[in-house]
């Protein structure tokens, strides 16, 4: 029996690149790696949200958008971005026992791997957990996982964090 691994198609990352990023599902076996399943489509880079604004309105109900935005609105900074800290304490506050590996984690998924976030981060994040896929979702826990942003999830952070 496999290892079910997800690799990351780099050749999207050239500027003239046709097509959005991928990830690949493998099965890594004792003589390499075979294909299983799609591709999943990511957007143009790690730093993208894995929704178009266009995405989220089709599948957050507006009560959801409403209820996100004010809670947002209240944690964010002048300049309309949210923190760690303001992450931790308004949308993890109601989960004190989460270790902090996790909420880092959690975080960078959120964040597209940035040192902040905006509204439509949160709302792209929170559509894609409550709403999204099995590909979406995928392609959401890679990013929770990847906490180096390198494009790859080893063994040992699995274990680490689980």
């Amino acid at each position: 029996m496999g290892i079910p691994i997800l690799r990351k198609d780099f050749s999207c990352w050239a500027p003239e690149a046709p097509r959005p990023c991928s990830y690949r599902i493998e099965t890594k076996v004792l003589g390499g790696a075979k294909e299983q399943g799609a591709f999943l489509p990511m957007g143009n880079a790690f730093g993208s949200r894995l929704l178009s604004s266009r995405d989220i309105e089709r599948i957050l109900r507006p009560d959801e958008i409403r209820l996100l935005k004010a809670a947002f609105t209240r944690a964010a900074d002048a300049t309309g971005q949210m923190d760690i800290r303001a992450f931790r304490r308004v949308v993890l506050s109601p989960f004190p026992l989460i270790p902090p590996v996790i909420a880092d984690s959690l975080f960078n998924a959120f964040s597209s791997g940035r040192k902040s976030m905006g509204v439509q981060d949160l709302l792209s994040s929170v559509a894609v957990v409550l709403h999204g896929s099995a590909e979406l979702r995928a392609a959401f826990l890679f990013r929770l996982y990847d906490a180096q942003g390198d494009q790859s999830v080893g063994l040992e952070r699995l274990k680490r964090v689980i």
